[in-house]
């Protein structure tokens, strides 16, 4: 009628609470009976949309970079600017938590279930592979043998000290093998022992 209006205010559409204002100029009808109140309102609420998050990578192997696991947000409306935020990045083996957050101009319109903001991962030693000199079998000439053996698998950056010896034992070399993976020299910290014959 065209003496009747809704007011809603601006259109909505982002999470927040509102008002609707209806008002008529008929002066044949009121609101409420033997009152002249023309104008009635009421509000209401847009609430926040829950988003799932599925994690997975979480299972990663040492490669000497910085590394998370991935999450994925199901649940957004297409089109809304929102991204995903991962913190927690990590270089070393360990056990260690990640964090997903929202960001983006619609980002406040969403929430992530309760619980899944965070996922546990974790790195793996890298493995090395130790090669050994093909000669198998010396003949005795009075001098020391030394039998070589190549580590690879090391990542670009880091340093390593191998320590390589030798023991006698039922007319057979065993090779005692102690490896130590640091950033530097200083405060090595060993990282695998093997022992190999």
């Amino acid at each position: 009628a065209s003496d009747l209006s809704v007011d809603y205010g601006t259109a909505n559409t982002n999470v927040g609470n509102y008002t609707c204002v209806v008002n008529f100029t008929n002066g044949n009808y009121t609101f409420i009976s033997g009152d002249t109140i023309k104008t009635v309102s009421i509000g209401y609420e847009i609430v926040t949309a829950t988003v799932s998050v599925v994690w997975s990578n979480t299972s990663l192997v040492y490669n000497g970079q910085s590394q998370l696991p991935i999450a994925t947000i199901n649940g957004l409306v297409t089109g809304d600017d929102v991204i995903t935020l991962i913190t927690g990045l990590q270089t070393d083996v360990g056990t260690y938590n990640a964090e997903c957050t929202l960001d983006g101009s619609d980002a406040n319109n969403y929430q992530i279930t309760s619980g899944y903001e965070t996922k546990q991962f974790k790195i793996t030693e890298a493995v090395l592979t130790v090669t050994f000199d093909t000669v198998s079998t010396f003949t005795y000439d009075g001098t020391a043998k030394e039998y070589g053996a190549t580590i690879t698998g090391f990542m670009d950056g880091d340093e390593a000290l191998v320590d390589i010896s030798y023991k006698y034992e039922m007319n057979k070399i065993i090779y005692l093998m102690d490896f130590c993976k640091s950033k530097s020299f200083d405060g090595c910290k060993c990282w695998e022992h093997c022992r190999v014959g």
